[in-house]
């Protein structure tokens, strides 16, 4: 696979199981967990689903007893996280999977649905009560849903991600990824002509997922890191942070990122050191940890090479929030499960102040 394609991996895996009982559980899980990219990925995953489940998509999973039984008791925890305090856009997409679940025509998912959805209010953009002339969600075996959209329709539809809310924008890419051959060149046209962060996070990772346009990809995907283009919107935020993340799977995605701590954008060094936390707590021996997953030997030397930066980041870098950042970092790869690691982790920090409240060194 190209290093722009190994950036959806994560994503990639989820809509992979999406289709069978056990991915729909294990789905399920991750909302309940505290990792807030898995649970993007599981409420994207589920999505995904609710647009599946209809006999005539292009990708249709059969609704077998175990299908819809599983699907059914996803539900209820999607309405939970849809009418939570969780971030707009994990709202958003969870809801989309339920509006969509009340459409389909499975009896016992569209009923179930309807009635976790009664007298709930949830907070999101499209609502559910939309005002006319607001977007409207991607209906279940539409032209878009299926597969069957024309040249004109997809354009509209590509120029659209530049703005649309985190609900209707997963079932717009979702919608993108199984259209035909006919959608790639519209997309990379796209991304020469927008100047949206959305849009090039969104158009890029739908290219990725379909194995086309790495140069393309890598091009926008580093537009979005870089902050080289127009949205500062949680949303877009989000979707910057999850490409970044999505970086620490490539010893080259990690060097990129070891040289974003020195960005003039403070927001960009706030985002690079974000993305190593989420690196080193992966490794280590905090909350999502991986231990039985071992550390990718092509990867070590470029997690291990970061360290000195991060440490010179963490003791001279004078915004406080991207200097913790980098501390928490620091404290993760302290706990590593690799031994090298932990080790030069140990050795760089070895007497050198990295509370992240204290001032940095002059």
């Amino acid at each position: 696979m190209s290093s722009a394609t190994d950036l959806r991996l994560p994503q990639d895996a989820a809509l992979a199981v999406i289709d069978r009982v056990r991915g729909i559980s294990l789905m399920t899980e991750l909302l309940r967990g505290s990792d807030e990219l898995a649970r993007g990925r599981a409420a994207f995953a589920f999505v995904d689903l609710t647009q599946r489940l209809v006999p005539d998509h292009a990708r249709a999973i059969a609704p077998t007893p175990e299908i819809v039984a599983a699907t059914a008791a996803a539900l209820p925890r999607l309405r939970d996280v849809a009418a939570s305090k969780a971030r707009i856009q994990l709202r958003c997409l969870t809801y989309a999977a339920l509006d969509q679940a009340r459409r389909l025509p499975i009896d016992a998912l569209r009923a179930r649905a309807a009635t976790l959805l009664d007298g709930v209010a949830v907070d999101c953009d499209p609502a559910p009560d939309a005002a006319p002339g607001s977007p409207a969600p991607i209906a279940a075996g539409s032209s878009v849903a299926t597969g069957t959209m024309t040249r004109q329709e997809l354009e509209q539809l590509i120029a659209r991600l530049d703005t649309q809310p985190a609900g209707l924008a997963a079932q717009t890419s979702s919608a993108l990824v199984a259209a035909g051959a006919e959608v790639e060149p519209l997309l990379q046209k796209r991304l020469q002509q927008t100047d949206r962060c959305r849009g090039l996070a969104l158009i890029a990772s739908i290219l990725a997922s379909r194995n086309a346009a790495a140069a393309d990809v890598e091009a926008a995907f580093t537009r979005v890191l870089e902050g080289k283009c127009d949205g500062r919107e949680p949303f877009d935020l989000l979707l910057a942070q999850g490409v970044a993340a999505a970086m620490m799977a490539r010893p080259d995605g990690i060097a990129k990122m070891t040289g974003l701590l020195t960005h003039r954008d403070v927001s960009v060094r706030r985002r690079a050191a974000e993305a190593f936390g989420t690196l080193y707590e992966r490794l280590g021996s905090g909350e999502h940890a991986q231990p039985a997953v071992p550390v990718d030997p092509a990867l070590l030397p470029a997690v291990r090479a970061a360290l000195e930066p991060l440490v010179a980041f963490a003791t001279t870098e004078r915004d406080q929030q991207a200097r913790c950042l980098a501390v928490r970092a620091l404290l993760h790869a302290q706990q590593a499960a690799n031994d090298d690691l932990r080790a030069d982790a140990a050795a760089a920090t070895a007497g050198r102040t990295i509370r992240c409240l204290a001032p940095p060194n002059p």
